[in-house]
């Protein structure tokens, strides 16, 4: 499993193996000097976690050496199997003949559509999307894009499992 599309965005980050199982280690972007991302990003998950929010991943601190210093990255477990992969939003709004990205106001409409053509609307998906975005509000996430929004499918029929 190489869920690469994982790895991108301007924060550091990487899978590695950790006793046995697949972790996902992120830690901060080169313009956070203070190295406090990996510290947000632990404290967001423990708030989605107490609203409720049960498609989220969650994120422990721990700290590597790194040059000679002691620096904190987040934790997290393998959200994604041998039998299963991660699809960015953006990805989901491509689907068809699209060539490029609708705007803000029409995001919802698309993907919604997009979603019902492949039977992978299970879920409230704005109702989630809304949710995500009051934790932004709440915590002033600048960072949040469309491959921030993901969807964990069956790799071989794409029936939808979970948002994340």
């Amino acid at each position: 499993v190489d869920p690469i599309n994982t790895t991108n965005g301007k924060t550091n980050k990487c899978w590695v193996i950790k006793n046995g199982e697949r972790v996902f280690v992120k830690g901060s972007s080169s313009d956070d000097r203070y190295h406090q991302q990996p510290f947000n990003e632990s404290i967001i998950s423990k708030a989605m976690k107490k609203m409720g929010i049960s498609n989220r991943i969650d994120y422990e601190i721990h700290f590597i050496e790194y040059d000679g210093v002691k620096t904190p990255v987040t934790y997290s477990k393998a959200y994604c199997d041998e039998n299963t992969e991660i699809v960015p939003l953006e990805h989901l709004l491509l689907i068809g003949d699209r060539k490029e990205l609708p705007g803000k106001s029409e995001i919802m409409h698309v993907l919604q559509n997009n979603l019902m053509k492949y039977n992978l609307l299970p879920m409230d998906v704005k109702c989630f999307m809304d949710m995500v975005r009051v934790v932004d509000w709440i915590f002033m996430n600048r960072e949040r894009n469309l491959n921030n929004f993901c969807f964990e499918s069956f790799e071989e029929s794409l029936e939808e499992l979970s948002s994340s």
